[in-house]
């Protein structure tokens, strides 16, 4: 397994138009799936904003948008789940 160093980090940024003051996080396998640890902040009213620091890799995600598990719209690819419903997918390179 490759360690993160600051050197093999690469910038990823997800986005998510929401109504304004919403609470938005993003959840996945580079925060463990902890649906408090990654809040996206909001840079215009409605449009939130996150940059992960995420090292070369595949890695599968979702939004929770007030409270609620989603798989973001915005993203290239998606995965099934478990659960019976979609991750969205981002690889870094």
């Amino acid at each position: 397994m490759i360690q993160p160093t600051s050197e093999n980090l690469r910038d990823v940024t997800l986005t998510f138009a929401a109504d304004p003051g919403s609470q938005i996080h993003v959840v996945g396998s580079f925060n463990e799936w902890d649906a408090t640890s990654t809040p996206m902040e909001e840079h215009e009213p409605g449009e939130f904003r996150v940059v992960l620091k995420l090292p070369p890799g595949e890695y599968e995600y979702k939004i929770v948008y007030n409270g609620r598990w989603q798989a973001d719209p915005n993203a290239k690819a998606w995965a099934p789940n478990p659960f019976g419903s979609l991750n969205s997918r981002v690889v870094v390179a």
